[in-house]
């Protein structure tokens, strides 16, 4: 990748990260809830709700794709119906 596009996805990142950061000044102007909090702090929060989302989504897809890790061996099974009963 030459110098000039690199640069030019550089730009074209932080024109879409200001363009998104506009937006959601404007929705945050307009909620009356929000509007007594900072905006960053606003920001700071809906990025730990999303980081928050995406490892939810990582860990349901694991444990999905890796059923195995629910079974017991009988041993172990005996050990948990003894503490459940």
């Amino acid at each position: 990748m030459s110098e000039g596009q690199t640069f030019r996805n550089e730009q074209e990142t932080r024109s879409l990260l200001h363009s998104f950061q506009k937006k959601a000044a404007v929705v945050h102007g307009k909620t009356p809830v929000l509007r007594g909090l900072p905006f960053s702090a606003v920001a700071i929060i809906a990025l730990l709700i999303f980081i928050n989302l995406i490892i939810w989504a990582a860990v349901g897809a694991v444990l999905h794709f890796n059923r195995h890790v629910f079974e017991l061996d009988g041993e172990s099974r005996q050990r948990v119906s003894g503490l459940i009963y």
